[in-house]
């Protein structure tokens, strides 16, 4: 709620074109607070997900870190599934001195704010596209897996940059990311990505996903070497568990309905950059559809990769209808997103039984202990 009312200020007085849905003029005072609110709600946490794993990790590395001559010692770069980029950087951290929970804040800080600043350079409506962040759950999965939502924040960059046409840092973004998380790689289909929605193309990723759904069991073999050559540890296992919830594939699937309503219009619009964000948020379906016949531990964290595309893409795709048609829509779709949040928050699993913080006085306290 703090954030919405700060995304809401900051949307009220900027400089906006209700009818062209568009912004001529972008307010940071309150933007700033609200992106400060998000930081610290994920930057104070003690736990929940995979949290207290991450602090142990962390932990580890600080004790053994003056074992070190060189924060690259026995680093292996290509074993990518072993994420030396984020090994590294926890010994640079631990080096200087970061406490577990500044190690949890500075993380924090570096992909919230990416997210943050991706929907406010790309989105129509920065206040829907932060309320959809927060309930469609990309902003909780960020309190859980450190490592792949800073290769996420990382491929954000690289999107803008590809979006931009500067391909070599698009690249140098998406192999930094990699570091970080192995399936990174997965932003490289980016430049490719630049096509109308509903066109010939799109027809053709519908069936490539299509048909490697209804053929998983014949493709784990070959599943497997690609997770082997990554350096990740998976058996059939690992993917044939329970399939997602067919809720989150209609969930996800939102956008690209929404997209073949409105296809007439896109096809008018020829917004390259909103093409793609459009064609990330259904792939990110995709990949949810191959989790129906997959597990959905594996599958679904690999669609995570591109929630964030969710909360750019809606509200450009709610801007081609008429003005009241637009504001009956929204308010449907944050309803309708809303219910989805309150069910997989608080009746699916409870976030409040999984997540405990610490006060950010106490973290003060502990930030400035013999400085003062």
């Amino acid at each position: 709620i703090f954030s919405i009312i700060f995304a809401v200020l900051s949307h009220k007085y900027s400089g906006y074109d209700p009818i062209e849905c568009r912004y001529y003029r972008k307010e940071r005072f309150f933007y700033i607070i609200m992106a400060i609110g998000l930081i610290l709600f994920a930057g104070l946490r003690l736990g929940y997900n995979d949290t207290v794993t991450y602090r142990e990790m962390y932990g580890i590395v600080t004790q053994n870190i003056d074992k070190y001559d060189s924060v690259f010692d026995g680093i292996e770069w290509l074993k990518i599934g072993d994420a030396p980029g984020f090994e590294v950087t926890m010994r640079v951290m631990a080096k200087l001195g970061f406490s577990t929970q500044s190690f949890i804040m500075a993380f924090s800080a570096f992909y919230v704010s990416v997210n943050l600043w991706f929907f406010r350079k790309y989105s129509c409506n920065l206040w829907l596209s932060v309320l959809l962040y927060i309930v469609f759950a990309g902003y909780t999965f960020s309190l859980a897996a450190i490592k792949q939502c800073t290769a996420m924040a990382l491929c954000l960059i690289a999107t803008d940059r590809a979006i931009n046409k500067r391909y070599v840092q698009f690249v140098l973004f998406v192999a930094i990311a990699c570091l970080f998380h192995a399936y990174s790689w997965m932003y490289l289909c980016v430049p490719f990505l630049f096509f109308r929605p509903w066109s010939k193309n799109t027809l053709i990723m519908l069936g490539i996903f299509g048909i490697i759904g209804f053929a998983m069991e014949s493709l784990l073999g070959t599943l497997l070497n690609v997770t082997d050559m990554l350096g990740e540890n998976y058996n059939a296992e690992s993917f044939t568990g329970e399939g997602v919830n067919p809720i989150r594939l209609l969930v996800t699937a939102v956008p690209a309905v929404l997209a073949l309503m409105t296809a007439t219009q896109i096809a008018e619009d020829e917004d390259k950059a909103q093409y793609a964000i459009v064609n990330l948020t259904m792939l990110n379906a995709e990949i949810m559809f191959v989790a129906l016949f997959g597990t959905a531990n594996y599958f679904a964290r690999l669609a995570n990769y591109f929630i964030p595309f969710q909360a750019v893409s809606i509200p450009w795709l709610l801007k081609h209808y008429d003005y009241e048609g637009r504001r009956t829509m929204t308010i449907l779709a944050t309803i309708g997103y809303v219910l989805f949040f309150i069910y997989s928050q608080s009746i699916h699993e409870s976030f409040d039984v999984n997540y405990y913080s610490v006060t950010l006085w106490k973290y003060l306290q502990t930030l400035f202990q013999g400085v003062f």
